[in-house]
């Protein structure tokens, strides 16, 4: 019986094979990595952001409503609902020193409780000096679900930060983005630009073994 000869396998192939799986992987765990730190740093961007101009636009507020009362007497039985104005769609209360509500202003569209719980805590404690801020969740006139943030501060007698408090009030704004620019739609094609070469990977590996096989 003629016997077939036996062809040795090349070491060369299998270590050259593993050389190539080993810098596929590393690439692979680089770029999931990579679409990790992004997409953390991506939301803390946004929650920063969308925080920061809610405190401003609260400031600006908290301004116009104390100069309001200084200029009418240093009364609040002078200020008038009519006199605390806002164009932007949010939800504004105000409440004097004994937590009684002076104003609880909301766009029509929206139908939120201006007796939560929640909300009066964070004027109670406004009340004592404290900045609180926090999440609200209500609904919308078409039954959908209404999302936003809310800050609360005190009111003082003027603009200085020891100041005599006057009050206290609460803002809230909803997480409206245009389209395509809500931190998840955003978050979303940053991952997947990220994770796109990713894709590739498989096929790569496959040409570069068949490479080094027919090397």
């Amino acid at each position: 019986m003629m016997k077939h000869p036996i062809h040795p396998i090349r070491p060369e192939l299998s270590l050259r094979v593993k050389l190539i799986l080993s810098y596929l992987g590393v690439a692979l765990g680089a770029i999931l990595i990579l679409a990790i730190v992004v997409s953390i740093a991506v939301q803390n961007y946004f929650a920063s952001t969308e925080q920061n101009l809610l405190r401003a636009h609260a400031v600006y507020e908290a301004q116009y409503i104390e100069y309001q009362y200084r200029a009418l007497g240093s009364s609040w039985d002078r200020v008038s609902p009519e006199r605390i104005q806002t164009s932007d769609p949010v939800l504004l209360i105000v409440t004097d020193t004994n937590d009684a509500q002076l104003l609880c202003r909301q766009p029509t569209f929206l139908s939120l409780d201006c007796d939560d719980p929640a909300l009066k805590q964070a004027l109670v404690q406004a009340l004592q000096g404290q900045e609180v801020t926090g999440h609200i969740q209500g609904s919308t006139d078409d039954s959908s679900t209404f999302s936003g943030l809310y800050i609360s501060l005190p009111l003082r007698s003027n603009e200085q930060a020891n100041g005599q408090i006057i009050g206290a009030m609460l803002l809230a704004e909803p997480e409206q983005y245009p389209t395509g620019f809500s931190p998840y739609d955003f978050l979303a094609n940053v991952n997947q630009a990220i994770l796109l070469p990713v894709s590739s990977l498989p096929l790569l590996f496959s040409f570069s073994v068949c490479y080094w096989q027919d090397a």
